[in-house]
């Protein structure tokens, strides 16, 4: 599971998420899919990824304002938190039906699932972490944690490590970030490490490591799962794109320009040359695809990738006719592999 912290455009703040996991048998996770909420209007639209039409639309009631959408692929389910009305709304992703709905307390900054889909994870501003049973399915089941230890932060971000041992958070603490490893066994605190301002965090399935980045602080750097501190290493950019699935490789933003930089040779390089700045960069399952979005044009490019995941080739452009507010991208039903980008506003 990768969590990134993405720039700040004009008091507009993007979070992106990336997740991957083995796919069930006989699923196409070639045609792709994008649900779109836009901040203009109360509704969900769901593109066809390889046509850009609109397959499905659903209108939102109580002039609700989705604030961050998240896809759990194990039980195929589709997650918009709705902010104005601080209820969590729940599609299934064959017919995109709302299955739910759940009321949550309000000043809820994230929210993940776990890798095997078993629990939603919500993380509150001032630390208090919930958990909704996905599973069974009875999304009206939230149980609250309280725990001394993380009460009173000023939360950002919530991330469960790949094999589910620990829940990471992320605090601001002054003029920096700090990085808290919660045991969900034990329920004690780990460790907790500083970050640097708004980094970016993400694993790396190549290394099994724990990657810290701040495009404020210029560096990189890389933990075991229990925050035990391996290297750090600097790095200029202008923010994070995504990583791609087999987590060999994260891109950047440098201008207009899309970088990779090698997650195991620990080296940067130019990948690919935009017409305005990319916001997001997110790759099909098997590596071959990638998708870079340019809201300033309100497209997205579609680009080959290499054999070693990294280098691109543009294929086409896909032009979308909203700036979004929130976007998820997904495979079709029952696929393992999405990214979706969330505009804080």
């Amino acid at each position: 599971m990768i969590k990134t912290n993405l720039k700040l455009i004009g008091g507009v703040f993007l979070l992106a998420f990336i997740s991957s996991c083995v796919p069930d048998r006989d699923v196409d996770v070639t045609h792709d899919f994008v649900a779109i909420a836009s901040k203009n209007s109360p509704e969900i639209n769901v593109f066809d990824l390889g046509t850009m039409e609109v397959v499905q639309n659903r209108k939102l009631d109580r002039n609700a304002r989705i604030q961050q959408m998240v896809y759990s692929p194990r039980f195929k389910k589709f997650f918009a938190l709705d902010a104005t009305n601080n209820r969590l709304l729940v599609y299934e992703t064959h017919f995109f039906k709302l299955i739910g709905e759940l009321s949550i307390s309000g000043d809820v900054v994230d929210m993940e699932p776990d890798k095997l889909g078993h629990y939603l994870w919500l993380i509150h501003k001032n630390g208090d972490f919930s958990k909704i049973d996905i599973e069974l399915g009875d999304v009206s089941l939230q149980s609250k944690i309280d725990h001394p230890s993380v009460q009173g932060l000023n939360a950002k971000s919530i991330m469960v490590s790949p094999e589910g041992e620990y829940l990471y958070i992320t605090y601001q603490a002054g003029a920096s970030d700090m990085l808290l490893a919660f045991d969900l066994e034990t329920l004690e605190v780990e460790s907790t490490q500083p970050i640097g301002r708004d980094a970016n965090l993400f694993f790396s399935g190549k290394t099994n490591r724990l990657i810290a980045v701040s495009p404020l602080e210029s560096n990189v750097m890389e933990f075991k799962p229990d925050l035990e501190f391996v290297s750090q290493a600097n790095l200029a950019f202008d923010h994070l794109l995504g990583i791609n699935t087999r987590g060999t490789h994260f891109f950047f933003a440098s201008g207009n320009n899309v970088m990779a930089y090698d997650l195991v040779a620990f080296s940067s390089k130019q990948v690919y040359a935009g017409s305005s700045p990319p916001a997001v960069l997110s790759t099909n399952f098997y590596d071959s695809e990638g998708y870079i979005s340019f809201p300033d044009e309100n497209k997205i490019d579609v680009v080959q990738l290499a054999s070693n995941r990294a280098d691109m080739t543009f294929y086409e452009t896909r032009n979308v006719e909203k700036n979004p507010n929130s976007v998820e991208y997904y495979s079709a039903p029952g696929a393992c592999s999405y990214h979706s980008v969330d505009i804080r506003y």
